[in-house]
């Protein structure tokens, strides 16, 4: 499902560009489609460099105070929230641009993201 939905969302965060809580990590040897495993409710990332997982499951406003350091190092991202998109911002604070991630797409942004927001809107807004 999310193979077929990356490249459409590619060009839909193309656009979007302009406009919770780490959970662990371990090693990834692939992808984030077959490596980095399903947690219902989350956004899930991967960091090709390290070949580390990560998820979040709430709003993140500086994502440098996860172990490791997670500020602008993940590459992949898929949404399996359970309600909502995910809004993805290369600032702290959901500053900066932005990529909106609707729930069961996913999208590659290398070695930018630094916070995102949980959304109901179709939309991201520049604020957590």
């Amino acid at each position: 499902m999310f193979a077929k939905m990356n490249m459409s969302l590619l060009g839909l965060a193309a656009a979007a560009l302009t406009t919770g809580v780490l959970l662990f990590t371990h090693d990834a040897s692939a992808d984030l489609f077959s490596q980095c495993g399903v947690k219902s409710g989350s956004t899930r990332f991967l960091d090709f460099e390290t070949n580390k997982c990560g998820w979040v499951f709430d709003a993140n406003r500086d994502w440098s105070v996860f172990s490791g350091n997670w500020t602008n190092r993940a590459d992949q991202f898929g949404n399996d929230g359970n309600t909502s998109s995910n809004c993805l911002y290369d600032g702290v604070a959901c500053g900066g641009n932005s990529v909106f991630l609707p729930r069961g797409f996913a999208v590659t942004w290398p070695n930018t993201v630094s916070s995102n927001r949980w959304t109901t809107s179709s939309s991201c807004v520049t604020s957590c």
